[in-house]
């Protein structure tokens, strides 16, 4: 340790010495804080010295702003430590170049001279006014250590140590000191202390800045201890503001001298506007402004009025070069500058209000220049959003416009469509009106963002303003505008005005691989695989793709409205938007799953959602519309935990911007899932989210799908008369009769069907459970829609079934197996045929008997034909004696997935057991037999 001085003389003073060795006297106005006290007591609880513990003192350390309530909070501990038996003191900084020997002196005061166990260094000091510092401070550590009692030595502002050499004093009490001494430290930043030792020790607790914010409730207690609460009727009335502190703690962000001095008896009400509070004001400036230097001070003035800055802008502003030190001090110090993340920063609210209204009246001009230079140095970096709310905030609109559209092309690109709608819906009514651009643009992310009431609103707006000369349009905008509608029928679930839409956009040639073009695409694809003409469908996804990745070689165009370009020019010149190709990709899948091509649709939304999540993140819109899809796929091949890990986190995306096939999938998933697990209630309030979302955006389709799980949910559970009312309540909404062709509508109409027929099934009418069933699996077959007519026939076989009619049940299903085995309908067969007899029946039907005295073994097409490519594999494993876990790591699927196909490998085989299972494995050529060990091996 640097001792500096080795005389130690007695600290000057006499009453200023005196005070800096008392906490501050409690008042009635003190805010109790139970939780910040219950965090050091669970802390010293759970550090308590042992016997036989090495040196080293506990460490408190409590860094946060002014005017947090540091010092009221180490008095408040300081009091209840003192009364739970500890020998308690205190030393308040005051000169920041204090010298070591000053300090070790203040120490020993603090610590107790007389009586306390700094007695024995008090003497030494008392007999030697030279004894040197080593010395003495030894002798202070052996009277802590010989001391029973805990001792506890508060140290406020410790950060104002600025003497190097009081540092490593400090530093060494805190790393030689008896396990028994807790040092409280207190500061707007954190004392320059080795405290590493401590941390790998457990012996240091750190209190962040933000624990020291009171909550709301506390809040009110201040005010009520204040003598402040609105209670004043007559002025609560005349108040705009319902709730005056809840207010005032929002503005306050919670910090103490904020509520205080804005609950001061000056006003009416709680108030925390800095203009009109001078207390609060003069505060800022005194305790906080006129400690810094003027660099710094130039800085704060310079960054006011923005909602965050980094050190470049900064540097930019001034212009200077040194923000990133400044801006690191300030951080460190805790001024009212809150760290971001990546380097970024914004001010208190209160500091940030404080700093303008200086910066108004020492230069009134200079915001409207710093704002301006903000502006493009925002849009040189592609900032678009701040770089148009700083333009409109100085009222600059010939500035912002530009700026607004390329920012708004950018989330068009990204698909962060309900981030452009909002964004567009806040922007002034001035700027928007006269942009092409920014109206197409609003009412495209309307219908993705599924507010497709607002959307049509905007489109019909748009057209009408178009239509009357208000806004200069070409053949390309009418384009634009068709694809807009086009889009908006087939979110609105309107699958053939969806494809008319479409081929009237295509009619007008817009710009190949630009934005109306594949916006077109999209509908038709969709209306396509509605209408079950999924070769066109398909085709129309390879033929977009294919311009779109020949348009990303040419030039970009230079066709231009007012000046600027369109939107399909505009997003032509980039190769392939994200979310309309991910979105297109998306309808692709779809159309294979319809079809029944389950292992297809895999693949291309596998395609899809690594493009999204590439591009625009896991979680965000763009990766949850094909992860819907997907996970049905995967729960159906018999992937549940796949598809669990598939959707988890993808609630918000789902619920708030997915489209209604997307979103159906993963409410029906989720709700399987959920129930296989056990957890029926999550199911069904998941399936009852997805109804609330189908009412509100006037989606039958999604209700009845729903509505299908629900009641099959139900009636497995026993639960009837909340199937009945189900049913009941959906008559209504839902159609009476089939649609004339295949459509979105077909889908709705064999959701309901199915609903029906499952609760006639358990409501004892197993007959026309099995007549509607089978009714609807015809109308599926005929339409194309192969996935859905697999599962009416499935649970067709099951009514027949129950309505004790075995023999065509068998026959029915083992018609339908060989289907189901190509389809792979692993989670089908296992949900909706729940009796192995009858299954088992039904696949001794299309085996081929076995010639007398050979091995029983399938015949070609029988048993090895009715596992799927991922069951062999799983069972070739089995026969070769591996374990789960062993299949896994080979398959590349969890544990928990072998085990569900092993499940569906025993029904299929007819075993109930590995070893049975492995044995036909051997008979069915799976795997070798075992070979005897040759002689002398």
């Amino acid at each position: 340790m640097t001792s500096g001085s080795s005389r130690t003389a007695d600290p000057s003073g006499g009453a200023l010495v005196r005070a800096r060795l008392r906490p501050p006297l409690a008042t009635p106005r003190w805010l109790a804080r139970p939780r910040l006290e219950r965090s050091l007591s669970d802390w010293l609880v759970a550090t308590a010295p042992l016997t036989g513990d090495v040196p080293g003192a506990r460490v408190a350390v409590v860094a946060a702003p002014p005017g947090a309530g540091k010092t009221t909070l180490l008095a408040q501990w300081h009091a209840a430590l003192g009364a739970d038996g500890w020998h308690a003191g205190w030393l308040a900084i005051d000169a920041g170049n204090e010298p070591p020997a000053t300090l070790l002196a203040c120490v020993i005061d603090a610590l107790g001279a007389a009586r306390g166990p700094a007695a024995g260094a008090a003497r030494m000091r008392r007999r030697d006014g030279f004894a040197p510092l080593p010395a003495l401070l030894a002798t202070l550590v052996d009277g802590l250590a010989a001391t029973r009692r805990p001792i506890a030595l508060f140290i406020d502002d410790a950060d104002r140590l600025s003497d190097q050499a009081a540092v490593d004093l400090l530093d060494t009490l805190a790393r030689l000191g008896p396990p028994g001494l807790l040092l409280v430290l207190a500061g707007r930043a954190e004392p320059a202390l080795r405290l590493g030792a401590q941390a790998l020790a457990g012996r240091l607790l750190r209190l962040p800045a933000d624990a020291l914010r009171l909550n709301l409730a506390e809040a009110r207690a201040l005010a009520a201890l204040n003598g402040t609460g609105g209670s004043d009727a007559a002025a609560a009335a005349e108040s705009a503001v319902a709730d005056p502190i809840a207010a005032l703690w929002r503005r306050t962000e919670g910090w103490v001298t904020g509520l205080v001095l804005g609950m001061l008896p000056h006003a009416c009400l709680p108030q925390a506007d800095v203009a009109d509070n001078p207390a609060l004001a003069r505060y800022l400036a005194d305790s906080v402004l006129a400690r810094l230097p003027a660099p710094a001070v130039a800085l704060l003035h310079d960054a006011a009025p923005f909602a965050r800055f980094d050190a470049a802008l900064c540097d930019a502003l001034g212009p200077r070069e040194d923000s990133r030190a400044i801006l690191d001090e300030l951080e460190h110090r805790h001024l009212f500058v809150k760290p971001l993340g990546d380097g970024w920063y914004r001010f208190h609210a209160l500091f940030a209000e404080h700093l303008c209204t200086r910066l108004h009246r020492a230069e009134p001009g200079r915001e409207r220049a710093l704002r301006l230079r903000a502006a493009h140095w925002f849009a040189a970096r592609g900032h678009w959003r701040e770089a148009v709310a700083e333009a409109l905030a100085i009222g600059d609109d010939a500035l912002a416009l530009p700026w607004a559209e390329a920012f708004s092309r950018r989330m068009v690109e990204t698909g962060e469509v309900a981030v452009v709608a909002d964004w567009l819906g806040g922007l002034p009514l001035r700027l928007r009106q006269h942009s092409l651009p920014l109206r197409l643009i609003q009412a495209w992310a309307s219908a993705f963002s599924l507010d497709l009431r607002r959307a049509r609103r905007a489109l019909a707006d748009l057209e009408a303003d178009i239509a009357a000369g208000r806004l200069a349009a070409d053949a390309a905008t009418r384009g634009d505008c068709l694809a807009v509608g086009a889009i908006i029928d087939g979110l609105s679930d309107r699958s053939d005005a969806a494809i008319d839409g479409a081929d009237a956009v295509l009619a007008t040639s817009p710009e190949p691989g630009g934005w109306a073009e594949r916006t077109a695409h999209i509908a038709r694809t969709f209306g396509l695989c509605s209408a079950a003409r999924f070769a066109e469908a398909l085709a129309c996804g390879r033929a977009d793709a294919a311009e779109c990745r020949a348009a990303s070689d040419r030039p970009p165009p230079d066709a231009t409205i007012a000046g600027r370009p369109s939107l399909s020019a505009a997003v032509a010149s980039r190769p392939a938007p994200l979310y309309l190709d991910v979105f297109q990709h998306s309808m692709r899948g779809l159309s294979h799953i319809t079809a029944g091509e389950l292992d297809a649709a895999r693949r291309v939304l596998s395609h899809a959602l690594a493009l999204a999540e590439a591009g625009a993140g896991p979680l965000s819109a763009a990766a949850t519309l094909p992860a819907g899809y997907l996970a049905e796929v995967l729960h159906e091949q018999g992937e549940p935990a796949e598809a669990e890990a598939l959707l988890r986190g993808r609630e918000p995306a789902a619920f708030g911007v997915t489209a209604l096939g997307s979103l159906a999938r993963y409410c029906a998933v989720s709700a399987r899932i959920a129930a296989g697990q056990g957890r029926l209630d999550a199911a069904l309030a998941v399936l009852a989210r997805g109804e609330q979302a189908a009412a509100e955006r006037d989606w039958p389709r999604l209700l009845a799908l729903c509505l299908a799980e629900r009641i099959r949910l139900l009636c497995d559970a026993g639960r009837l008369d909340e199937a009945r009312a189900a049913v009941t309540r959906a008559c209504d909404a839902l159609p009476a009769t089939p649609p004339p062709r295949p459509s979105s509508r077909l889908e709705t109409w064999l959701a309901w069907q199915e609903a029906r027929a499952t609760l006639d099934l358990h409501d004892g009418r197993p007959t026309d459970a099995a007549t509607a069933f089978f009714g609807a699996a015809v109308q599926a077959r005929a339409a194309g829609f192969h996935y859905r007519a697999a599962r009416m026939q499935l649970l067709h076989a099951v009514a027949l079934d129950a309505g004790g009619m075995p023999a065509e049940a068998m026959r029915a299903l083992a018609a339908l197996l060989p289907d189901i085995e190509t389809q792979g309908l692993v989670a089908s067969l296992a949900d909706l045929c729940p009796r192995v007899e009858l299954l088992a029946a039904a696949r001794r039907l299309i085996e081929v008997p076995a010639v007398a005295g050979s091995p029983v073994r399938a015949a070609p097409g029988g048993g090895t034909a009715l596992l799927s490519p991922r069951e062999r594999a799983i069972l070739a494993g089995l026969a070769d004696g591996l374990t789960n876990k062993a299949i896994a790591r080979v398959a590349g699927v969890t544990p928990e997935t072998v085990k569900w196909h092993l499940k569906n490998i025993f029904v299929k085989l007819d075993v109930s057991n590995r070893q049975e299972a492995m044995r036909h494995a051997l008979l069915l050529g799976l795997a070798a037999a075992p070979q005897p060990p040759r002689a002398g091996s």
